[in-house]
C-alpha cells in the first residue's frame, strides 16, 4: 500500500506542475493565469514534500519535511480563491484589504502550526502501512480547516457564477471548474480531516486522495483546451478593456473616495496611482463648482440607479491645469445590487474642442465672405437640393430663404443659351473628381428664376474632391452680367451706327476724289497731284476701318452668318495665292505654295473663310523684306484641314503672340514701319475661324519670321455633328424648299 501510494503521488505531483506550467506559459501577465499557476504549483510541492516526509529515514526528517508541506498547503487555499474571484469577475477582486486579510490568516496559521505547537517528537511513530505519522495538533488542525473553507468557498463562488450566468462558453468554463475540485475537495476533507480520527482507513483516503487530485488535470485540460478557460474569461475580457480603453476610468465610493483608476486617467491626468486611489474625488475636478455640482446633483441622480451621459466639465492635472472632458456616470452596484460607489469614464476632448472652434472660425469666415461677395452661390447636395446659399443669390433670383434651402435647383430657375433650354444635369458633375475642378461655365447665358426674374448671367459649375464626404455634389456661382452686357450692346449699336453715318460721306468723298483724279488730274501739278493721292489713300483706308468696324459689330452682335458649302480647299488656296502674286512681284516677294495633291473638302462660307486667308497672305506680305518669301502650306491631320501661311520677316516678340487676336492690338516698335492696319484683320480673321468650329494660332522668332496657322473641320469631321445640328439643318432645307428662298445658316 505504501509502495502505491508514493506512486500514485509522484504521478500527481508531476501531471499538477505540466498543467501548471502548461496554463502559466500561455498567458503569463494574466492574473487568472497566475493564480492557477501558484495554486497548481503549491498542490504540486504539497504533494511532494508530503512524499519525503512519509520516505524520511528519520523523525527530524520527516518533521522537516512535514512542516514544508504545511507552508505549500496553506498557500494553496488563498491562491484558488483568488483565482476564482478573478474568473467570476467577483467585485472583491478589486479589494486589497480582502487580499491582505485571507493571505495574513493564512501565513499566521502557518506560524502557529510549525513554530508554535510543533509536534512532539516522540508522538512521531513509524507504522508498516504508512510510514512516518505524527500525532495532529489543533493549530494543523485549524490550518487544513481554514485551506478547506478556502478552497470551498471558492467552490461556492464557481457554483453561484454557474447558476447565474447564460452564457453557454462561460457556464460551461464554471461547470469544469467545479467538477475540478469538488472531488479531491471530498477525499482531502476527508484524509485530513476525518481520517485522523480512524487510523485504519487512512492509506485508502490517502490513496483516493492522491488519485482525485489526478481529476484536477482533465476538467482544466477539457476547459482550456476546448472553452478557451484561460484566454477568454470574464475577468480577463474586463482586464483587457480596462488596459486598453483610451478613456480614462475613476471608481468612486459612497464616501466620495477614489477606489480605482485605470493607467488612461493616470496618463491624462499625470498622476501615479497611489496619489490617486483612497484620495477625496474633489482632487479631481478643477472648478469648485463643477465638484459641487457633481456631489450636491450628479451623485444622488446616480444614486437613483440612472445615468449621465456627456455632460462637459474640467478635471485638474496634477499640476493644476485644466483638462476639458465629457464625463459619463453609472453606478456601481455591490453583490446584493446595492449602490456601492459611482463609475465615471471621462473621454479628453482638448483636441476635439479646439477643432470644432477652429471649424467655427472657418464657418463664421465663410459667412462673412459669402454675404460679402456680390456673386450667388449655390452649394447642392447628391439630390440636386440647395443646403446653402448667400444674400447676393437670393437678391439675383428674387427669392427668400426659404424659397430657396431644401429646394431642387429645377424648381429654383432655368438657363438657356441662344434660347436652348440647358439641362440642369449638365451643370453638374457625372462622377466625383480626384481633385477640386471646375465643371463647366457659361458666359452670357438667360437665367429666368420662378420669381420670373430673368437676366444675363456668367455661370460657372465646380466640385471638391471631398464632396462625398460632406455631402456637397457642387457649388454654383452666378454673375449678374446684365449692366455689362446692356452697356457692350450699347457700345455695339454706337460703333455700327458711327460706321453707318461715316459710311455715305465716305463714299461720297472718295467718288469725288476719284472724279478729280480722271478729270482734271493732268491739269494739276506734280505736287498738287499728290496731294489729290495721298486724300484718296487716306479716304481708302478709312473705308477699310469703316468696314472692319461694321464687320467687328455685325460678329458680336451675331449677326454675320455663314453660307456653308463644301469647298475644294486647294482651288480656293490657289486662287487667293495667284491674287496676290502681282503683289508680291512688286515688292520682290517670292510668294508659293506647297499643296497635296489630294485632300479632302471642308465645309465653309468660301466667301468669309477667303477673307480670312486674304488677311494672312497680306500681313505676310506686309511684315517680309524684298528679297524674303512668304509660303502656304496645305495638310491634312486628324480630320483637319490645316493651313499655314509661313514668311520670313521681322517675327513677333513673344510677349505680344498673347493679345495678337484681340481688337485693335498692334504690336509697337519696328513693327509698326511695315503697315498702318487697323487692329482688327486678326480679330476678324479668328471670330470667322472659330464660326466654322476651327482654331487659329501663330508661332513666331524675332528675326526669323512668322507661322499663322488655322484649322477646318474636313468633311469627315463634319460628318460627325451633333444631331442637334442636323436636325436643325434637316428643319432649315425643309423651309427652303417651302419658300423657294436660299436661307443662310447661322452656326452660333
Amino acid at each position: 500500500m505504501q509502495l502505491l501510494i508514493l506512486f500514485t503521488s509522484a504521478f500527481s505531483a508531476f501531471i499538477i506542475f505540466s498543467l501548471g506550467i502548461f496554463v502559466t506559459s500561455r498567458n503569463p501577465n494574466g492574473r487568472i493565469n497566475q493564480f492557477f499557476g501558484v495554486f497548481a504549483f503549491a498542490l504540486c510541492f504539497w504533494i511532494i514534500c508530503l512524499i519525503l516526509a512519509s520516505s524520511s529515514p528519520t523523525a527530524v526528517d520527516f518533521l522537516k519535511w512535514n512542516r514544508l508541506s504545511a507552508f505549500w498547503g496553506i498557500i494553496m487555499g488563498p491562491a484558488y480563491l483568488f483565482f476564482i474571484l478573478v474568473f467570476t469577475n467577483n467585485k472583491i477582486v478589486y479589494n486589497f484589504f480582502t487580499y491582505f486579510t485571507i493571505i495574513f490568516i493564512s501565513f499566521l496559521l502557518f506560524a502557529w502550526d510549525s513554530f508554535f505547537d510543533i509536534p512532539n517528537l516522540k508522538s512521531i511513530v513509524l507504522t508498516a502501512d504508512e510510514g512516518w505519522v505524527s500525532s495532529i495538533t489543533l493549530a494543523s488542525m485549524l490550518a487544513t480547516l481554514w485551506v478547506i473553507l478556502l478552497i470551498g468557498f471558492g467552490a461556492f463562488l464557481a457554483w453561484r457564477f454557474y447558476k447565474k450566468n447564460k452564457d453557454k462558453k462561460i457556464k460551461s468554463q464554471a461547470k469544469m471548474v467545479l467538477v475540478a475540485i469538488i472531488i479531491p475537495l471530498t477525499f482531502g476533507f476527508s484524509n485530513k480531516v476525518i481520517a485522523p480520527f480512524f487510523p485504519t482507513i487512512r492509506p485508502v483516503t490517502t490513496l483516493l486522495f492522491n488519485l482525485s487530485s489526478l481529476l484536477v488535470v482533465i476538467p482544466f485540460a477539457v476547459s482550456t483546451l476546448m472553452y478557451k478557460l484561460f484566454t477568454f474569461t470574464p475577468t480577463v475580457a474586463a482586464e483587457t478593456i480596462i488596459k486598453t480603453m483610451n478613456e480614462a476610468l475613476i471608481l468612486i465610493n459612497l464616501k466620495n473616495k477614489i477606489e480605482f483608476v485605470n493607467q488612461s486617467s493616470l496618463n491624462l491626468l499625470g498622476y501615479e496611482r497611489e496619489e490617486l486611489v483612497d484620495e477625496t474625488a474633489e482632487k479631481l475636478f478643477y472648478k469648485k463648482s463643477e465638484w459641487n455640482e457633481f456631489h450636491n446633483k450628479f451623485y444622488q441622480y446616480v444614486k437613483t440607479g440612472k445615468q449621465i451621459k456627456n455632460h462637459e466639465m474640467t478635471l485638474a492635472t496634477k499640476d493644476r491645469k485644466p483638462v476639458a472632458v465629457n464625463f459619463s456616470f453609472t453606478p456601481y452596484n455591490g453583490d446584493k445590487n446595492e449602490l456601492v460607489g459611482i463609475v465615471g469614464i471621462a473621454t479628453d476632448i482638448r483636441e476635439s474642442k479646439s477643432f470644432l472652434t477652429n471649424i467655427k472660425a472657418e464657418k463664421n469666415k465663410l459667412s462673412i465672405v459669402l454675404n460679402s461677395v456680390v456673386d450667388g452661390v449655390l452649394a447642392l447636395d447628391f439630390k440636386n437640393k440647395v443646403i446653402m446659399t448667400n444674400p447676393a443669390a437670393q437678391s439675383m433670383l428674387g427669392l427668400g430663404d426659404k424659397e430657396i434651402l431644401g429646394k431642387n435647383i429645377d424648381k429654383i430657375f432655368s438657363v438657356s443659351e441662344k434660347d436652348i433650354k440647358i439641362p440642369t444635369k449638365d451643370l453638374l458633375p457625372t462622377k466625383l473628381p480626384n481633385k477640386d475642378s471646375i465643371i463647366i461655365e457659361k458666359n452670357g447665358v438667360k437665367l429666368t428664376s420662378v420669381s420670373g426674374k430673368n437676366f444675363s448671367a456668367n455661370i460657372t459649375s465646380s466640385a471638391i474632391k471631398e464632396g462625398r464626404e460632406v455631402g456637397l455634389r457642387a457649388i454654383i456661382t452666378i454673375s449678374d452680367v446684365s449692366k455689362e452686357r446692356e452697356l457692350e450692346e450699347m457700345k455695339i449699336d454706337f460703333v455700327s451706327m458711327a460706321a453707318h453715318e461715316l459710311r455715305t460721306p465716305l463714299t461720297t468723298t472718295r467718288g469725288y476724289l476719284s472724279f478729280l483724279q480722271d478729270e482734271v488730274g493732268e491739269k494739276l501739278s506734280e505736287e498738287q497731284k499728290s496731294y489729290l493721292d495721298k486724300a484718296f489713300i487716306a479716304s481708302t483706308q478709312l473705308a477699310s476701318l469703316v468696314d472692319n468696324l461694321l464687320a467687328v459689330s455685325r460678329i458680336e452682335q451675331g449677326a454675320v452668318k455663314l453660307q456653308v458649302a463644301p469647298c475644294d480647299w486647294i482651288k480656293t488656296v490657289k486662287e487667293c495665292v495667284a491674287n496676290f502674286q502681282p503683289i508680291a512681284k512688286e515688292k520682290n516677294i517670292k510668294l508659293a505654295a506647297n499643296l497635296p495633291l489630294k485632300l479632302s473638302n471642308v465645309f465653309v462660307d468660301k466667301f468669309r473663310i477667303t477673307e480670312v486667308i486674304s488677311n494672312l497672305i497680306a500681313n505676310a506680305l506686309a511684315y517680309t523684306k524684298p528679297n524674303g518669301k512668304v509660303l502656304v502650306e496645305v495638310e491634312e491631320k486628324n480630320d483637319q484641314v490645316i493651313t499655314h501661311i509661313k514668311d520670313t520677316g521681322l517675327g513677333i516678340p513673344q510677349e505680344a503672340l498673347p493679345k495678337l487676336f484681340t481688337k485693335f492690338f498692334r504690336v509697337t516698335g519696328i513693327l509698326e514701319q511695315g503697315s498702318k492696319g487697323t487692329g482688327l484683320g486678326l480679330y476678324i480673321s479668328k471670330a470667322i475661324v472659330e464660326m466654322h468650329h476651327g482654331k487659329i494660332w501663330v508661332e513666331s522668332t524675332i528675326g526669323e519670321g512668322s507661322t499663322f496657322s488655322f484649322s477646318l473641320p474636313s468633311l469627315k469631321e463634319k460628318s460627325k455633328i451633333s444631331k442637334k445640328e442636323k436636325v436643325l439643318k434637316k428643319f432649315v432645307g425643309s423651309l427652303q424648299q417651302s419658300t423657294e428662298k436660299p436661307l443662310n445658316l447661322g452656326t452660333d
